[in-house]
């Protein structure tokens, strides 16, 4: 409940701002794109000629959190974050539901501590089971298009991981004594700074590099999760709230350090999305694709481990 309360704070404390692109929607479609061009070679060309549809589909998470539809909201909005202080220092278990049964023993709601790990894990697998289909029916458009789905939604929470105030207590502002947020427009702000502080292909991903996500894969994930999480004090070194620099006076794209920052959680998306594809795509070799999987059809390439 603390995340709607404070989007809805957000909406009046920066009314009349004016609109930014980040890791909201556009921005999320940027990196997600930009994933794309660093894919190495022997990954399947569709996925870089596709895209245009990546970059689509990765706004869509946000776009789920509509308030007219507030089912389907109230169960996507913990797969964007995890306040990663929450657990004290407990390793997350493999799956989705250890780590909810394990958060109601210990009396929190998983609502307000997150689950953003778990969406990574899961859309990393749907997307290697997609894969799969593609190893055995590579000319099948339908499989093509739906691995780009598959691609696109799995890049908008990968994105999520590299902004810092997603791993945090502190998303808004740093928590009081009671454990609420300030509320402070802090993380209005860092979503907004790859829209604010324009960065030219060069500088966004030419010298990115893509992380090898060897081993376990939840704890893969979670060892990029606490590198970024150890930037929370860095954006909060870097950026001011509204309250202390006013929305008209704010000008990040002038400061060399922030623009630094912008960079490089730019260049650490786009990696990030990059390496969970490839990582998709190594794993999908060892799937045994069912002979009942798309009704029998005839396979046109080798499949299966």
């Amino acid at each position: 409940m603390k995340r709607a309360l404070a989007s809805q704070l957000l909406a009046l404390t920066l009314a009349g701002s004016v609109p930014a692109v980040a890791w909201l929607t556009n921005g999320h479609h940027m990196v997600a794109v930009a994933a794309t061009q660093l894919l190495p070679p022997e990954m399947p060309a569709f996925l870089r000629d596709g895209a245009t549809v990546i970059g689509e589909v990765a706004e869509d998470p946000d776009y789920w959190k509509n308030r007219g539809t507030p089912e389907l909201r109230d169960a996507e909005r913990p797969e964007h974050f995890l306040d990663i202080e929450e657990l004290q220092g407990v390793s997350l278990p493999p799956t989705r539901y250890e780590y909810l049964a394990s958060l109601i023993r210990e009396g929190k709601d998983p609502r307000s501590v997150g689950l953003l790990p778990y969406a990574i894990l899961e859309g990393t697998q749907k997307l290697t089971l997609s894969f799969a289909e593609y190893r055995c029916w590579p000319h099948d458009e339908s499989i093509r298009q739906k691995t780009l789905v598959y691609a696109g939604r799995l890049a908008h929470y990968a994105a999520d991981l590299e902004q810092p105030l997603h791993t945090t207590v502190d998303y808004d502002g740093h928590v009081g004594p009671d454990g609420e947020s300030p509320h402070s427009g802090i993380h209005f702000r860092t979503d907004a700074l790859i829209g604010d502080v324009p960065l030219t292909r060069q500088e966004a991903i030419g010298s990115c590099t893509v992380p090898d996500l060897q081993g376990d894969l939840l704890q893969a994930i979670m060892n990029q999760f606490q590198r970024s999480h150890q930037l929370v004090d860095r954006v909060y070194d870097l950026i001011p709230p509204p309250s202390r620099v006013p929305n008209g006076a704010w000008h990040p794209a002038e400061d060399p350090a922030v623009k630094a920052f912008v960079q490089d959680r730019y260049c650490a998306a786009a990696g990030f999305i990059a390496a969970v594809f490839e990582r998709a795509w190594r794993d999908s070799a060892d799937i045994e694709i069912p002979q009942w999987q798309r009704g029998g059809k005839l396979r046109t390439f080798a499949c299966g481990p």
